[in-house]
């Protein structure tokens, strides 16, 4: 299996970024839930000394791509001591441009940085709190509200790193500040858009990690098998700085990842039916339609991890406007999309220049060496697709959908494997076929071919399986 320390390529516990701030953006929207209500904390106006300013390099925009891999330096890893931790006081906001400005200043993020012990004040009493991921980059919450059940959120806490002074040297792995606001302005672009994610709120904070989050991430590490790579590492070991800045992004619960939900059906020798296979691959495809269509959308990334699955309670009404009819109760939606790329409405293009170490990853595990082909296919087809007179770091703002495809080709081949006939009806063997087909034809694709090629976006895998069915 794929190693979890690395930045790409988990397949477990994924973790569950879009508009520059001198653009014209109406307001994010409200939370429907009480939960954003009740956590949402309040500004703290009082006569403190401003905080460190962290100044921006000159001319840094949050949208340039990084090759960077500061942030990507491990420390070795120690059980946590736990000790008492001092309070932390809030944080102000200064009104001089400031690298963090790049995340406070959008409309979608709350404007002060606060301490993270103030920011957590009343989750005790008011919320159920446990941790259901860890990824390289950031640790996945979820939240429920202790009198009101049916009330939950699901919250990425990501550790950042200033390109300089405080928080700045190297500290397990953390996110550069312009490209965790690139992400949360990717998230806030792509929520209104069926298939993503919906954003909620942002929120930075500093401080040590609070006792409610490390009581948290200790029973999530109790229960790791002794074998997994996380076993025996802790927050507070990882993070033990009081000067630690963090985004805090709320989101809708969008169920449990796809590649959990394989290895669970691994374990018990149970298959899926091949309704369920068909809604699960096709709510992936035309998603990453739709994304192609309204902001001409990569995700770049999209492996079993990053894909989450929920049962809807009532099936899916035929009636709705999906291209494919849908079978069975199964909701798909795409999460994680650090390293995307999408175009604004204005035509700015967002997009993250993809770290070089993960195109030499080799694995002696046959599904984990198939997911590092993928990325190393999607290195040469954008390679391809650049301009004259292009950097390699500047190529992937390119548009080049059909790495879409290779990543449907990937998750069409996992989930065949577990796939049969239930009934053993017509229709289902013809289902069958029909896909098997399809994951013949998607797996002839080559970096190197012409560009006749059948599919060349997630939009010609939908359009095309509709002509040819």
């Amino acid at each position: 299996m794929v190693a979890k320390g690395k930045t790409y390529g988990k397949k477990k516990g994924r973790d569950l970024a879009s508009i520059f701030h001198d653009l014209s953006l109406s307001p994010a929207k409200p939370a429907t839930n009480g939960i954003t209500q009740i956590l949402a904390p309040t500004s703290n106006i009082d006569n403190e000394p401003p905080p460190e300013l962290i100044v921006a390099p000159e001319g840094e925009q949050a949208v340039e791509t990084a090759d960077q891999d500061d942030n990507k330096e491990n420390r070795p890893r120690r059980k946590a001591w736990l000790g008492k931790q001092p309070e932390e006081r809030t944080v102000k906001k200064d009104q001089t441009p400031t690298e963090i400005s790049q995340l406070t200043s959008l409309d979608f993020v709350a404007n002060d940085v606060i301490s993270f012990r103030k920011f957590c004040k009343g989750w005790e009493k008011n919320v159920k709190l446990s941790k259901i991921g860890q990824g390289g980059f950031a640790t996945v919450l979820k939240m429920e509200l202790k009198n009101e059940s049916d009330q939950y959120s699901v919250w990425k806490l990501m550790p950042l790193k200033p390109s300089k002074g405080s928080g700045s040297r190297p500290c397990c792995n953390q996110t550069f500040i312009k490209d965790a606001a690139t992400e949360v302005k990717m998230l806030f672009a792509m929520s209104d858009i069926d298939g993503f994610v919906q954003f909620r709120s942002a929120h930075v904070v500093k401080g040590s990690v609070p006792d409610q989050i490390v009581k948290a991430d200790e029973e999530w590490v109790k229960n790791l098998d002794t074998n997994d790579p996380y076993y025996g590492t802790y927050m507070t070991d990882e993070y033990p700085s009081k000067n630690q800045l963090w985004l805090l992004m709320e989101m809708t619960d969008a169920g449990q990842d796809m590649d959990k939900m394989l290895c669970a059906a691994r374990l018990e020798k149970r298959f899926y039916s091949v309704h369920e296979t068909s809604d699960i691959f096709w709510g992936i495809a035309e998603a990453l339609m739709r994304g192609e269509v309204q902001a001409e959308f990569e995700h770049r990334d999209l492996h079993a991890g990053n894909v989450c699955i929920k049962k809807r309670k009532e099936p899916l009404d035929l009636t709705t406007e999906h291209c494919i009819p849908r079978l069975s109760k199964y909701e798909v939606t795409l999460i994680d999309y650090t390293q995307s790329r999408l175009t604004l409405d204005s035509g700015d293009v967002l997009a993250t220049a993809i770290d070089e170490s993960i195109f030499r990853q080799m694995d002696q595990d046959p599904d984990a060496q198939r997911q590092y082909d993928v990325y190393r296919d999607m290195r040469n087809l954008v390679k391809k697709k650049k301009k004259q007179r292009v950097t390699m770091g500047q190529m992937w703002n390119e548009y080049v959908p059909m790495t879409n495809v290779l990543w449907l080709n990937h998750i069409l081949k996992e989930l065949m494997v577990m796939t049969q006939s239930i009934s053993g009806s017509q229709e289902e063997l013809n289902m069958i076929v029909a896909l098997t087909k399809l994951r013949s034809r998607l797996g002839s694709l080559s970096p190197a071919m012409s560009e006749a090629w059948k599919y060349c976006s997630a939009r010609d895998v939908v359009c095309g399986f509709l002509v040819d069915a």
